[in-house]
């Protein structure tokens, strides 16, 4: 769970396909939510990503046909996850481990696709 883990290969064809975000990444930790603003996060994505009502994403999750990718991003008390899952197979892609850290960043992103467009 505290390891790092990518899968290249996967990781690769969302040069092609687009990755599905909730719009809802408040990290609701204690009395004060850290809202983050996803576009601003997303904003050197050059890759296309849609943004979903939580609700609507974990429909498509639980009605998958087909492989699709989308961002999960989990936060405890003072460490963050941030994972990309195939929706269909339940299968992790890429998880990247983040202590002493709640919000979801830019820098988060791009260390993403730094591994999207390694070789």
């Amino acid at each position: 769970m505290y390891s790092n883990q990518e899968d290249l290969g996967e990781l690769k064809k969302l040069k092609d396909i687009t990755l599905y975000v909730s719009s809802n990444m408040d990290s609701g930790i204690g009395r004060s939510k850290r809202s983050v603003n996803v576009e601003d996060v997303f904003k050197e994505y050059p890759y296309s990503y849609l943004l979903m009502r939580e609700s609507d994403l974990q429909n498509k999750i639980l009605y998958a046909k087909k492989t699709f990718y989308y961002l999960k991003f989990t936060v405890t008390v003072k460490e963050k996850f941030v994972e990309i899952i195939d929706g269909f197979t339940g299968n992790i892609i890429y998880r990247k481990y983040n202590p002493g850290s709640v919000k979801l960043t830019s820098k988060n992103i791009k260390h993403l696709i730094s591994k999207i467009e390694e070789k």
